[in-house]
């Protein structure tokens, strides 16, 4: 597990682990993402039988990071609105795989996308690793916009998208 205490997120922003009451969040982040690269933008309007297949795909998501990540940190992205308010944006999965952190997901919600938070993160945690020596690994999607954002923040690709649908990217410390 990382030690992610020196991790320093810009304010408002923070991260705190998953709980088991982030199950509505985490689903919305899942569909939205998961429609997003359906090319369809709005999941208000979906059916029963697409909710019950999203639902069954966030499922295998879920155990397929439970079997291939041993030490998954499962973290909520939030942003402190005033003393009393915050809400939740969006999630942050993290692997350590020897000298390497894996970035397995980074979701925000819609809404809390174009502000430049995604890129704070990933900025805090190219920090971070810097410190302690790590690099840092993610795959994307190749319709996903963040590739550009990747790219401007660093990482390189070093696996083509063989399989038709995922660069594999680093950056290095």
């Amino acid at each position: 597990m990382l030690d992610l205490g020196a991790l320093a997120l810009p304010p408002p922003l923070f991260l705190r682990p998953e709980r088991a009451d982030d199950l509505p969040l985490l689903r919305i982040l899942f569909a939205y993402s998961r429609l997003r690269s359906l090319g369809m933008a709005d999941h208000a309007q979906l059916t029963p039988e697409w909710e019950s297949l999203l639902g069954q795909q966030f499922a295998a998501q879920q155990a397929h990071y439970a079997n291939a990540f041993g030490e998954l940190q499962k973290l909520v992205l939030c942003r402190q609105a005033d003393q009393t308010n915050r809400y939740e944006i969006g999630r942050v999965y993290l692997a350590l795989e020897g000298r390497r952190v894996h970035l397995v997901d980074i979701t925000l919600l819609s809404e809390w996308q174009n502000r430049g938070w995604g890129s704070a993160v990933i900025n805090a945690l190219q920090q971070f690793c810097r410190a302690q020596g790590y690099d840092i690994s993610l795959q994307v999607d190749v319709s996903n916009p963040a590739f550009q954002l990747y790219q401007r923040l660093g990482f390189e690709v070093e696996t083509e998208a063989h399989d038709g649908f995922y660069h594999h990217m680093a950056w290095y410390a």
